[in-house]
Order: structure tokens, then C-alpha cells, then sequence
């Protein structure tokens, strides 16, 4: 979710699927904010009210939200709590920001500047970082504990206090300073998806928390409810986005997939496939698209409603070559676009034919220089009558 209007690839469903493609250029404008609804997008300064939110002059209720994304340039309001230096990710996408205060064989403790001290299944925990953002430069492992300096030390949390961290590991039980301690793996593979029906609201702050849970506006701020944390107030300026989980919209990244990846090129440098990037301070979530691979994707059911995927694609940074990207449902392309170094970050919106899979195709585009390839940003299906 971008906070300005870019050009436009739009497929209308009446039309052929073919591999010409509907553009239509809007120019670019810088805009406060952005709100999606299953109607479209609007721009402009975003204030919270009782009964919604408001973009420019448009009044949105809180139940027609999709996506929200605040000014990012925005001064953050950060939660009582200072700035610290570890964080525990959840298998959910939540990221609680705070001390980890401790833990067991079974739970984490985390101490958040918004909600306190709370305690965490391991069950429910992909990542404890002890030191946020500090580059792991081998291929993560589940259930492996991270040091600098020191090689990773596979094994399962014992326990962990505000000094050591007990491991169960090949060598037996030992017992580590946590000066050093980089990141504890839980599960490499996380699963970002909604599984509890009180949850379906997604808040991200300014300050790097991300929350699930229920929403409620009010002049100004945002009363939170949280299943494990409780309630908490997050004023307006403090909101970088907001996602809610309708029946009506469905991230990409949630849905069952397979990633196929094409016999290695030799010219190819560097990394050849990253699933998932981190989120930057222009979209939320982003899949990164390089050649050569193939993405395929299960659809979910219509209910004989139209399918909408709306996203927004841009090179990958940074980018020397070009790239080319197919989409097609059931063998037909609904679009097929060359992505180069100098092109800006483009929206897509594309009306699905009938099928039951939606299938990437990422190859090497006419200029052969490296790295290259597209990020996919935001991507979600949208229901619509």
C-alpha cells in the first residue's frame, strides 16, 4: 500500500486475455495517505473520527477499510517504553518490540512499551532477536541460535534470563552469555496468516510494533484490543498502517503456494530467489521476484463474485538488467510486463478469469545485466460484485 497515485495497469475482465495489456498513466502526486476500499483508492490527508476515517474530504467507515497507509515522514509517537534493542516475531506477523524478559522450554516473556510484561507459546514464536537487523550472512536454520562472534549452535531453548540463555544442544545443555546473541530461530518458514477470528485487524507503528487484534476509532486515536496483550490506545500519529482482514479481501502471501525454481544459469550472481523481503517505508509486505523462478498460487472460491489482484510492482534494488513477469490463470496471461532498472513503482489491478491457480512466471528480460528482477508490494485479491 503506497501513499501516492502512480500510473495504473488495469485489465478489465470483459476484455481478451491476451499478452497486450491496458495501461493508464495518472501522473504521480505526493498525498499525507492512502485508503483502500473494495471500490478503489483514495488520497489524501488521513484523520481518525468515531465513525471512520477521513481522506481529504472523503468520510470511509472503519467497516469499508481494506488498507491503510499513513504518512511515513510523519513524526512517530513512540510507545512509553525507550528504545531497545530485541524484539520477538510471531508465526502471525506480529512483532512485539521490548525486552526479552525471560523464558522457558515452553514460553517467552517479552516486555512491551504498549502493553507490559507478556508471556508467548515458543509454539507461537518464529524470531527472538537479541539484536534486530543484524545481517546472518548463511542460510537460517530452524531452531539454531545465532552468535557474533561464534558459528550457529543448533538446539532448543531451556531457559533465558536477563544474563544467559540455557540451550539444549548436541553438546549437551549449555549455557551462553546473551552479550553476543544475535537471533534464535524458531521456524524459518513463518506463516503470516489470520487463523483467529477475533484477530482480523492488523495495526503497524511507527515505532517497527506490529499488532492483531480488533479496532475502534475514536477522534485522534485507535482503541486496540488485543487477544493476549489487552487493550491499548495508539494515537493517530503513531499509525503507520492498518490491514483489516474482511471476507472480502486476502493477502497473497496467506494463500497455500509453491515456488519452483528454474535450473541454475550460470551468469546468474548473487542470491537467486527471496521469497520474502522486509517491509520499507513504502509498502507493507513484498515478495521478490527474480529469474528464474515460477510462483504458483491457489485461488480461493468466488461465490460468483468477481476476483480483483491488486498490487504494486517495482524493480528490484538495486537493479542493472531487466526482467520479465507473466501472470496467468489457468494458461491464459492476464498480464505479461518487462521490469527495468530505470522504471517507478507501478500499481496493478487485474481482474481474474476463472481458475483455480494464479501462476508467476519470472524470466530474464531483453537487457541481461545483473542483478535484476521486481517486487511485488502488497499484494492481496479483492472480492467484488
Amino acid at each position: 500500500m503506497c501513499t501516492s497515485r502512480l500510473p495504473l495497469i488495469a485489465i478489465s475482465a470483459t476484455r481478451r486475455w491476451s499478452l497486450a495489456v491496458a495501461l493508464m498513466l495518472i501522473a504521480t502526486s505526493v498525498r499525507a495517505g492512502t485508503v483502500e476500499t473494495v471500490a478503489g483508492r483514495f488520497d489524501g490527508p488521513i484523520s481518525f473520527h468515531a465513525d471512520g476515517v477521513k481522506v481529504g474530504e472523503k468520510q470511509v467507515a472503519i467497516a469499508d477499510v481494506l488498507y491503510l497507509y499513513a504518512d511515513p515522514a510523519k513524526k512517530a509517537a513512540t510507545s512509553k517504553a525507550q528504545p531497545i534493542a530485541s524484539l520477538v516475531r510471531l508465526r502471525t506477523g506480529e512483532v512485539w518490540i521490548g525486552p526479552i524478559a525471560g523464558a522457558t522450554s515452553k514460553e517467552v516473556e517479552v516486555t512491551s512499551g504498549w502493553f507490559g510484561k507478556k508471556a508467548f507459546s515458543l509454539k507461537a514464536v518464529s524470531v527472538l532477536d537479541f539484536i534486530p537487523h543484524e545481517p546472518i550472512t548463511v542460510a537460517e536454520k530452524r531452531k539454531t541460535l545465532y552468535r557474533k562472534p561464534g558459528r550457529p549452535l543448533p538446539g532448543t531453548i531451556v531457559w533465558i534470563d536477563k544474563k544467559s540463555m540455557g540451550l539444549d544442544s548436541p553438546l549437551g545443555t549449555v549455557t551462553l552469555k546473551r552479550t553476543g546473541l544475535v537471533r534464535y530461530v524458531m521456524d524459518n518458514k513463518p506463516a503470516p496468516a489470520v487463523t483467529d477470528e477475533k484477530a482480523q485487524d492488523e495495526v503497524g507503528l511507527a515505532d517497527g510494533n506490529v499488532f492483531r487484534g480488533q479496532i475502534e476509532m475514536k477522534d485522534g486515536e485507535i482503541i486496540f484490543t488485543h487477544p493476549v496483550g489487552g487493550r491499548a490506545t495508539f494515537p493517530a500519529k503513531s499509525v503507520r498502517y492498518i490491514i483489516r482482514h474482511t471476507p472480502t479481501m486476502v493477502e497473497l502471501s496467506s494463500l497455500p503456494h509453491e515456488t519452483i525454481e528454474a535450473e541454475h544459469v550460470g551468469l546468474a550472481k548473487g542470491k537467486q530467489l527471496a521469497m520474502l523481503d522486509k517491509s520499507t517505508a513504502k509498502c507493507v509486505r513484498s515478495v521478490r521476484l527474480e529469474p528464474k523462478i515460477t510462483i504458483r498460487y491457489a485461488l480461493p472460491t468466488r461465490g460468483g463474485k468477481k476476483l480483483v489482484l491488486r498490487a504494486t510492482l517495482a524493480p528490484v534494488e538495486p537493479a542493472r538488467g531487466d526482467a520479465q513477469i507473466k501472470f496467468s490463470v489457468g494458461g491464459r496471461t492476464v498480464l505479461q510486463q518487462v521490469i527495468s532498472a530505470s522504471d517507478s513503482r507501478v500499481p496493478v489491478e487485474i481482474v481474474l478469469p476463472e481458475g483455480k491457480e494464479l501462476t508467476i512466471d519470472v524470466d530474464f528480460g531483453p537487457l541481461l545485466r545483473f542483478p535484476c528482477g521486481a517486487v511485488l508490494q502488497d499484494a492481496h485479491l479483492v472480492l467484488v460484485k
